[in-house]
């Protein structure tokens, strides 16, 4: 930034600007006269001159640029050139107010909304052209600007300049490591708003995931970042709707991927723990799935915790090849589960049932299985009676164990898994059992309906956080209303003013002529 200017530098600046922002103000929108004071005589390297903390003077002489740079046909021109040099000029003034803004949020939310519309790879004279607001970006005053709205608008901003300029950043270390420091503190501090900045958060989140942050954040070993970022996300999710706390997880299970050491996994695993449940249930619903997700990674972590490895267990297999070979060997086990208790089992306490010898306290069941279902084990693969008769007592501790937890609504959900697998390992000895998966089919249906409430009230919550951000939202566009009918009342004032004051140089002029 420029050194202190002299009294006669500081007064022909002034001026300079007040030529500029009057010219800006009332010169049409579809006039090449704008493209000629915005990129020609670049209002931008006049307000690069500007100090800090402006003298009132300086902010009166800034007043119509300020006004002038968030008018819609400036914001909406159909220019890129216009529009980058707008954005460059609106950074340049948060950079000369700060800690104050002129803007509002949803001025600020313009800029970022005007570098959506620049590609990926671009040219070397779009490039030339995005200099400025990439180097205004990451200015001292913006990085450290204490209004949030603000931190806000200036993340999403160099969010876009990191996708325009992929793969090649255009800023140091040094640059990234203080955006991510903002980047986290901004996160911190988000969390116990509502309203406009809550919104436009949500939308940065969504830029955060899509950029792929959280990679270069690894890249740069900013692991105390990363695991303030992380507490953050678990702190946040009771407090988040569903499609955020989503995009958290994404991020999160990214970050992990990444990570070199086994910090992350810690944090999580710590999330997920069951006392947690209670307490926060969904902050410990997005640590099991962050665990679940990142299988692969935790696992390289070994020896770790027995809760985290259960978790890992219970990962449904989705590649076909594993399922097969996770079917046969169960098979094969089963086999020679089969094959021992043929050889071991005790010939005492048994009863004849249809022809089959079971144990006494399975026979009744067995009974009550033929009469209603027929002989189920006629198609079986396995010709030996002594192996059937094996297997049909497996089909009957399976309805017992139904039989026995049916009022336990907990224990049969829990168990309905391992049950779920002997039923697989009946079916592929070719038992018919499909009465009995019809029967599992119906306790699940039961659980679903148990659960539903508990859905609806998250989707209540969910509404609810939305319902108090829309108010917000709006309260804060009734006061923008309130704050650009003011203004829009003053600058019509100013207009008259030097109509006014125009028609009194013409008179003047006319007098001197006759004199």
């Amino acid at each position: 930034m420029a050194s202190k200017l002299s009294w006669t530098s500081v007064y022909q600046l002034e001026i300079e600007l007040k030529e500029a922002g009057m010219k800006l103000l009332h010169t049409p929108s579809t006039s090449a006269e704008i493209v000629n004071i915005l990129v020609v005589r670049q209002i931008n390297q006049l307000l690069d001159r500007m100090d800090q903390s402006p003298s009132a003077s300086m902010i009166k002489a800034l007043d119509p640029i300020i006004e002038a740079l968030v008018a819609k046909e400036l914001l909406g021109h159909p220019l890129l050139y216009v529009n980058i040099s707008v954005s460059c000029c609106i950074c340049q003034i948060l950079r000369i107010m700060a800690p104050n803004a002129p803007y509002s949020s949803r001025q600020l939310e313009q800029i970022n909304q005007l570098l959506d519309r620049v590609d990926q790879s671009p040219s070397a004279s779009m490039i030339k052209a995005l200099d400025p607001i990439i180097e205004a970006l990451v200015a001292k005053e913006l990085l450290g600007h204490p209004l949030l709205y603000v931190n806000i608008s200036v993340s999403c901003c160099i969010c876009e300049i990191l996708r325009i300029m992929a793969p090649n950043a255009p800023y140091s270390s040094r640059q990234l490591e203080e955006f991510f420091e903002m980047v986290v503190k901004t996160f911190e501090k988000v969390s116990f708003v509502y309203g406009g900045c809550y919104m436009n958060m949500t939308r940065f989140l969504e830029s955060f995931s899509k950029v792929r942050l959280s990679n270069m954040m690894m890249e740069l070993q900013e692991m105390s970042l990363a695991i303030r970022l992380f507490k953050q996300f678990l702190t946040d999710a009771d407090s988040n709707t569903s499609s955020i706390v989503l995009m958290m997880e994404d991020i999160m299970i990214n970050m992990i991927d990444k990570s070199e050491t086994v910090e992350l996994v810690h944090l999580a695993y710590e999330s997920a723990k069951k006392e947690q449940k209670i307490t926060s249930p969904l902050c410990w619903k997005l640590g099991k799935r962050v665990l679940l997700k990142s299988a692969a990674k935790v696992q390289q972590h070994l020896p770790f915790p027995d809760y985290v490895m259960k978790f890992i267990e219970t990962i449904p297999a989705t590649n076909h090849t594993s399922t097969l070979r996770a079917y046969a060997s169960r098979k094969r086990k089963y086999s020679e589960t089969l094959e021992l208790r043929k050889v071991s089992s005790p010939h005492c306490g048994l009863i004849c049932v249809k022809g089959y010898k079971v144990k006494q306290s399975v026979a009744p069941i067995l009974e009550a299985i033929f009469k209603k279902h027929g002989d189920i084990a006629s198609e079986c693969v396995f010709k030996t009676v002594s192996v059937r008769q094996s297997i049909l007592e497996v089909v009957c501790e399976v309805v017992k164990q139904l039989q026995i937890n049916f009022f336990s609504a907990t224990t049969i959900i829990s168990e309905l898994g391992e049950i779920e697998c002997k039923v697989s390992d009946l079916e592929a000895a070719n038992i018919n059992v499909s009465w009995l998966r019809s029967h599992m089919e119906n306790i699940r249906e039961w659980d679903k309906s148990k659960k539903q409430p508990a859905l609806l009230m998250e989707k209540k919550t969910n509404i609810t956080l939305f319902k108090k951000a829309a108010e917000k939202d709006l309260r804060e566009r009734n006061l923008e209303l309130v704050k650009a009918k003011h203004l829009c009342e003053e600058a019509e004032k100013r207009v008259k003013v030097v109509y006014a004051v125009e028609r009194k140089l013409d008179n003047d002029i006319l007098e001197s002529k006759v004199d």
